[in-house]
């Protein structure tokens, strides 16, 4: 028996060995092409999952302010729909969009710590679409891995952690090590369809996307991970002095039960007020570019109102 658990610890060694030899030659490749990369493991992008993102991000949090600071958060309903630009000049407060695809509140309590763990933040508007209270995607994990500079770090791996997915363990071992190996490139995947970054992590989403029909969804449910999430960041909110207001997006023909929210105690901006029809929508509830601003300057002043 001791022989046979030696050898599965000496093979399990040979494996990762190799895998680490695999990752640094598929690394270097990039320095001439990304083709076997993208084949074989991904690549970086810069519209939605965007790898420019974390290096503005720490930008930010390095940039001394003389005025506060604030973050949204949330899913593609933050970084799609809320300008932070437009934000920060209708309050006064600096505002950066840590948004990303499919991101729950699971992926956005590990994120935040990280950001006000670093600077002082005052505000945070805290997207809570219910489309990903009852998710645990690899999606937004995976998004905070390949696009990243610095996946090394420890809000990355708390994210893979609570995920725990074969294929994003792959990413990240990989990741992690073609970031160590100097003069390896990021063939950044264009998609102009899909938006354009504009900075302070927000994409602007063109007229050319195309209309999705809109079904009808209901919202009732949210899970324990996810549950514990917020609590978390409710807890972290508190603990360093930060001013939190959720924000429900407007969902065009969906049943959502409030009551999974408002019994936290915690200041709800309800964006079904938002005064506006299927126009300046692209499906149930992302925006067209073109209608951003309007609902930016909408959510500013209930930020105010709350924040008052």
């Amino acid at each position: 028996m001791r022989h046979f658990i030696i050898n599965i610890i000496k093979y399990l060694g040979y494996f990762c060995l190799f895998y680490i030899v695999f990752c640094s030659c598929l690394a270097l490749t990039t320095i001439k092409t990304p083709r076997l990369e993208s084949a074989l493991m991904t690549c970086a992008g810069n519209y939605g999952r965007n790898f420019v993102r974390t290096k503005d991000l720490d930008k930010w949090i390095d940039k001394k302010t003389d005025g506060p600071k604030g973050v949204i958060i949330g899913s593609s309903t933050a970084y799609r729909n809320i300008n932070p630009f437009v934000l920060t000049e209708e309050t006064n407060i600096n505002f950066f969009n840590l948004g990303s695809s499919s991101q729950s509140l699971l992926h956005s309590a590990p994120i935040l710590d990280y950001v006000t763990q670093n600077t002082d933040v005052d505000y945070v508007l805290l997207d809570c679409y219910p489309g990903t209270w009852n998710n645990n995607k690899v999606e937004a994990a995976t998004d905070w891995v390949v696009n990243n500079y610095k996946p090394q770090r420890k809000y990355v791996l708390d994210m893979v952690l609570k995920v725990n997915n074969l294929k994003l363990w792959l990413y990240y071992t990989y990741f992690c090590i073609k970031r160590t190996i100097p003069f390896t490139n990021d063939f950044l995947f264009c998609a102009p369809d899909n938006g354009n970054y504009v900075g302070n992590g927000f994409v602007y989403t063109p007229d050319e996307v195309n209309r999705s029909p809109i079904k009808h969804e209901r919202y009732n449910f949210i899970s324990e991970e996810n549950d514990d999430a917020l609590q978390k960041i409710i807890k972290l909110c508190k603990e360093r002095e930060i001013q939190l207001v959720l924000l429900m997006p407007k969902v065009f023909d969906a049943e959502i039960d409030y009551s999974l929210l408002t019994s936290y105690n915690i200041p709800i901006i309800d964006g079904d007020r938002f005064d506006v029809d299927t126009t300046y929508y692209y499906d149930s509830h992302h925006m067209y570019g073109k209608g951003t601003d309007s609902f930016s300057r909408w959510v500013a002043k209930e930020v105010i109102k709350t924040f008052k």
